[in-house]
């Protein structure tokens, strides 16, 4: 394989954790990951769920709503 190829397999390996109460959106961007290849997505509904799928799975992305139910975004970033 070359370079590229190597890069896009790691890539599409990597686990990606989405954080969002808003379940709508959550299933659309869960649905265009999941078409462009990413086959491997967490979603959390709040923080306190969040750190745990975190913590348990260890993704290399995450992609995190402001505004949640138990608290907001930016701290559990920093968390």
């Amino acid at each position: 394989l070359g370079i590229e190829e190597d890069i896009r397999m790691n890539l599409y390996d990597c686990k990606i954790l989405l954080i969002d109460d808003n379940k709508e959106l959550t299933s659309m961007i869960c649905g265009i990951l999941k078409k462009n290849g990413f086959d491997t997505v967490y979603t959390a509904g709040d923080c306190s769920s969040g750190m745990e799928v975190f913590l348990r799975e260890q993704p290399q992305l995450v992609i995190l709503d402001i505004m949640l139910p138990d608290g907001d975004g930016f701290t559990l970033f920093r968390r």
